[in-house]
């Protein structure tokens, strides 16, 4: 009998030992309690013995494991891991607790490796193949890319031109003898189509040929110019300009036509338009070819002028920073903050919206109500008007500080229920002006005003 199976046989007879003990002692309780004769006893005895040996056989032989027969296993055994009985080898090098029995279903006997990953054949293959694009002329061509499947680490490349879609008349191009060809290799010096493609011979000869790119220079050109009309405040407008190839866009705004102002981060073929006030506004985009002015060979050109005449008034509110602004007769005004946290705040003399300049003129009603974190505040050199309860509940607003000298009205209880020794900084020239205006706001009378 192969040495394994004793050993088997040690840890079934273990086991069995193990319950039968258990049976005994819930038999000797059974006998004190109840006096049960030593026939009975002995009788209840085999049968638990009997039970034992089965329940210790099906713990050594669980379901779908078998007896190896000799010769059966070959290698070396492995100890009990990851809670899974392992082979153990007939040749004498069975590992652990014995072997003879096993089973394990992570990867079919595999020592918890993951199958290696191929394709469907193994073979090489072109998974991908070079894309077509169109420049104008001057623009810098971006790479070309042949991509493979399989095992490509014995491949070899070789890049080919030709100016019609064919392999005949074709011209390797020098030194480019990689998956990736280069832009640089690709010319964008005068108008015209040339196709590119990729020959690949892997190992054992055998030779692939990708799908040729066909790459198209023409001259720089708009082909779709941004169209203008009128518009309700508040209206959602998006100016577009296309153009030939893949340089660089610049959108531009002008408020008579003439005088243009670049749009910050407008730089892509499609602009939206802010429609929050009323008014008549120009927009232009300049398109290039890529290149660097300075640099020889640099083309730009400008679109057609879009007019956009916006009527009425929109509500929207525009957020820019920590505040956010409503536009209203061609002027900002401050209507809340973006969060009511702030502990400090300054009201610029202008802010950019939809590339626009606004003067910020105004705070409007109830604009910092309830900010009870605020403790000061600095209000622009624009601002004229600070509309009624602007400042209402801010009890720990202590110092307001103005820029400027335009204030010419402050809204009732403006002020009221700031902190007590609330101080307004004001320009000497405004001094006794503005204590007049500021002491019929619900201000505390015990506010101070200093001039500077």
């Amino acid at each position: 009998m192969n040495v394994s199976l004793y050993n088997d046989f040690g840890i079934g007879l273990m086991k069995i030992l193990y319950l039968h003990l258990f049976y005994l002692k819930m038999e000797v309780f059974i006998l004190i309690k109840s006096q049960t004769t030593i026939s009975r006893r002995l009788f209840a005895f085999v049968l638990a013995l009997a039970v034992a040996i089965s329940m210790g056989t099906m713990l050594v032989l669980p379901a779908g494991a078998h007896a190896a027969a000799p010769g059966d296993h070959q290698g070396s055994g492995r100890d009990f891991g990851g809670g899974q009985f392992s082979s153990g080898g007939s040749n004498g090098s069975g590992g652990g607790m014995g072997g003879g029995w096993s089973w394990n279903d992570d990867n079919d006997g595999q020592d918890g490796e993951e199958d290696a990953d191929y394709d469907d054949t193994g073979e090489l293959a072109i998974e991908e193949d070079p894309e077509s694009a169109v420049y104008a002329v001057g623009n810098y061509a971006e790479d070309l890319e042949v991509e493979l499947s399989g095992d490509d680490s014995s491949a070899s490349f070789q890049w080919y031109m030709n100016t019609t879609d064919s392999s005949e008349g074709a011209s390797a191009i020098s030194g480019a003898t990689g998956a990736v060809l280069s832009g640089d290799d690709i010319s964008t010096a005068k108008t015209g189509t040339t196709y590119y493609y990729c020959v690949i011979e892997n190992g054992d000869g055998n030779t692939l040929t990708s799908d040729a790119a066909e790459i198209t220079v023409r001259e720089l050109a708009i082909t779709a110019q941004p169209k203008g009309g009128s518009y309700n405040a508040g209206k959602s407008v998006k100016l577009k300009v296309d153009f030939v190839g893949n340089g660089d866009v610049q959108w531009y705004s002008s408020s008579d036509g003439e005088t243009w102002k670049a749009i910050d981060g407008a730089d892509r073929c499609a602009y939206r338009v802010n429609t929050a006030t009323e008014g008549t506004m120009y927009y232009r985009a300049a398109v290039t070819n890529g290149l660097d002015e300075e640099e020889s060979g640099y083309v730009s050109l400008t679109s057609d002028t879009a007019k956009i005449v916006v009527t009425g008034s929109a509500s929207t509110a525009n957020t820019v920073g920590k505040l956010k602004y409503k536009i209203s007769g061609g002027s900002a005004v401050v209507t809340s903050t973006a969060r009511r946290t702030y502990t400090s705040l300054v009201i610029p003399d202008t802010v950019t919206i939809g590339g626009t300049d606004y003067d910020v003129a105004a705070i409007g009603a109830g604009a910092f109500s309830g900010c009870q974190k605020l403790r000061n505040i600095t209000i622009g050199a624009n601002v004229t008007s600070i509309g009624t309860r602007a400042f209402l509940n801010c009890h720990r607003l202590r110092t307001v500080t103005f820029s400027g000298t335009a204030l010419t009205t402050v809204g009732s209880r403006a002020f009221a229920r700031t902190a007590r020794t609330l101080q307004f900084n004001i320009p000497a020239a405004q001094l006794s002006a503005y204590q007049t205006l500021l002491e019929d706001s619900g201000v505390s009378l015990n506010a101070k005003y200093t001039a500077y």
